[in-house]
């Protein structure tokens, strides 16, 4: 079974994730956003690419995060990688919450917003 297909779930957070071309992938209806740093050694972040591409590419609202200098541990760059998880869930979330949905202003709000409303994109922070 796979927590992703799961009907109530609409989002899906991978962090440094460990990427294999056959595992499952969340399906239509939830957004997938996987958080890479792009020195992680233990982890493919090429493969975490090709997984992103691969949802887009099947209509999916799939999102890569490429961590600059971040590791696979999330130790370097700690308090953006946490910011960044926060942030993205409570704009996912925020509407029915009753907030605006809109994030915080700044680098960190402008990457949220920008995989909250696009359906799928591929950024740099």
């Amino acid at each position: 079974m796979f927590t992703g297909d799961e009907p109530d779930v609409r989002l899906v957070v991978g962090l440094a994730p460990w990427v294999e071309s056959r595992d499952p992938r969340p399906g239509p209806g939830r957004r997938t956003v996987l958080i890479h740093g792009d020195r992680d050694i233990i982890c493919s972040l090429g493969r975490t690419r090709r997984a992103v591409e691969q949802m887009q590419a099947d209509g999916l609202d799939a999102s890569l995060v490429r961590i600059a200098r971040g590791d696979h541990a999330m130790l370097v760059r700690a308090r953006l990688w946490t910011v960044l998880v926060t942030d993205l869930v409570e704009a996912t979330f925020a509407r029915e919450l009753g907030g605006s949905g809109e994030p915080r202003s700044g680098p960190v709000g402008a990457v949220v917003a920008q995989i909250v409303h696009s359906g799928g994109t591929t950024i740099d922070i």
